[in-house]
């Protein structure tokens, strides 16, 4: 029953996005305004991410599945896109490079703008200014970090002064 009201809230999100496509008359697809609102939504805690967490899974998962109709009306349509195939491959290569360079660009300066001390903007540190790391102790042996074994510890093995016990005498 989780899994209707879900399918629900997404399908309104996206009938939502639809209207205000159809009323604004803006060149925006109504899945993109859908998309919007599911952001601001989601930004203003109207819903929650536990409220479409399975269905989202459920769609995300079975995305390629999606792609079927798209693939389909482009080989139906071939005769009609041969002609502009070439100028069509040239701009989506050419803008997804674009796309990509920008994206790391605006990416990189961002992270070096912000940092972690509350998004705050501060100038990047001085490697100069840095305290010197003291030289390992050569005594000590260096040590990797140890993580917690999955299994129950090993029983204690019997003292050399200890008697067998009289089940042991045979192995």
């Amino acid at each position: 029953m989780k899994i209707l009201a879900q399918c629900g809230i997404v399908f309104a999100i996206c009938v939502a996005g639809q209207v205000l496509s159809v009323v604004t008359h803006l060149p925006v697809p109504g899945n993109v305004f859908g998309m919007i609102i599911l952001f601001l939504l989601l930004y203003f805690k109207v819903i929650k991410k536990q409220q479409i967490r399975r269905v989202s899974r459920f769609l995300i998962g079975n995305m390629a599945f999606f792609f079927i109709p798209s693939g389909v009306a482009i080989v139906a349509n071939f005769n009609t896109i041969k002609n502009v195939l070439v100028p069509y491959l040239l701009v989506i290569l050419l803008t997804t490079i674009i796309v990509l360079s920008v994206t790391g660009v605006f990416s990189n300066w961002m992270m070096k703008l912000f940092n972690r001390n509350g998004g705050k903007a501060v100038p990047p540190k001085d490697p100069a200014a840095q305290p010197p790391v003291p030289p390992a102790d050569p005594t000590v042996p260096p040590q990797s970090p140890r993580r917690p074994s999955p299994l129950p510890p090993a029983p204690p093995l019997p003292d050399a002064g200890e008697p067998e016990a009289k089940g042991d005498a045979a192995l």
